[in-house]
């Protein structure tokens, strides 16, 4: 039973991520497709739906930036360039 409440919790999280993820870059003014930024998340989190959809390079840098902001939001910033992943071309 242990596992299916960490599933929900899982789905929960990728849920939610997404609806960060989405609503953020609609705020930006990016319009971004909520599959692609659910497949994005959920395949960073291991999940069996994560996949499932194309992505486009854009949905997943914007994926990337939100993950690393939820991960890492206890490090310290720096000044020197951004992560390779948040770089275009």
């Amino acid at each position: 039973m242990e596992a299916v409440g960490f599933d929900l919790q899982l789905e929960a999280v990728a849920e939610t991520l997404s609806q960060d993820v989405h609503k953020t870059s609609d705020i930006e003014g990016e319009r971004l497709d909520l599959e692609q930024v659910r497949s994005s998340v959920a395949r960073r989190l291991g999940l069996e739906t994560g996949g499932c959809v194309h992505v486009e390079h854009r949905v997943e840098g914007v994926v990337d930036v939100i993950m690393d902001a939820t991960r890492n939001y206890r490090d310290p910033l720096t000044r020197g360039l951004p992560p390779r992943s948040w770089r275009v071309g």
